[in-house]
């Protein structure tokens, strides 16, 4: 009886969205801003699962949703890809 509660579950720190994982990614970021300095920017890039090219190649696959078919996702990665470039060409962000 006393055993269920005595036991400790302990995550590994690699499992994405456990605690220990946000706590590295924190001491992380903490390490990072005392190298570097504070950053002026925060950019957030997310997928938009309604771009065209997505859309496009979800037609032809009309059983599948988008979620099933994560290789058809990939053109978020070259437009993550361009917009990187583009950050560091220093061109000013109002241009893009």
């Amino acid at each position: 009886m006393y055993e269920s509660v005595l036991k400790r579950d302990v995550e590994c720190s690699s499992l994405i969205g456990g605690p220990r994982c946000m706590i590295n990614n924190y001491h992380d970021a903490m390490a990072i801003c005392r190298h570097y300095g504070n950053s002026y920017l925060f950019i957030r890039f997310t997928c938009n699962v309604n771009l065209p090219e997505i859309q496009i190649e979800l037609k032809k696959h009309t059983s599948y949703k988008t979620e099933d078919k994560l290789d058809i996702v990939t053109a978020y990665r070259a437009k993550l890809v361009d917009m990187l470039s583009f950050i560091k060409s220093r061109k000013p962000l109002d241009k893009y």
